[in-house]
């Protein structure tokens, strides 16, 4: 019965120290800088301009800006090498359709880093 008890005290202490991580991850807000958004085409496209549309709803949602950049060439695979040689913290996004996809099928022994 006493290890019962027990059990039950380190439940709820694990519980409430769990709890307490996720307020204190909660409290740190992301963005805190503006988002940028990679378009591998160019501008004017249908892609673009749904992008446009998402960014300006989200940047207000955020209370943030996103930002589209276009970067188009070779299919989409540059502005894809761009956003995979740049820093993995979430402040860089790619916005693509299944072109990428069928790049990749299509010259296996290519991947978006090697461009």
């Amino acid at each position: 019965m006493a290890e019962r008890s027990l059990l039950g005290l380190l439940a709820l202490g694990f519980a409430l120290t769990i709890a307490r991580a996720c307020a204190i991850a909660s409290e740190v807000s992301y963005p805190i800088r503006p988002v940028r958004v990679v378009i591998p085409f160019s501008a004017g496209g249908s892609l673009d301009l749904l992008a446009r549309v998402l960014a300006q709803a989200v940047g207000a949602q955020w209370h943030q800006q996103v930002l589209i950049e276009n970067r188009p060439g070779a299919d989409g695979e540059l502005g894809a090498a761009f956003v995979a040689r740049t820093a993995p913290d979430g402040y860089r996004l790619l916005a693509t359709s299944q072109a990428i996809a069928t790049n990749l099928s299509l010259h296996p022994a290519m991947t978006p880093k090697e461009i």
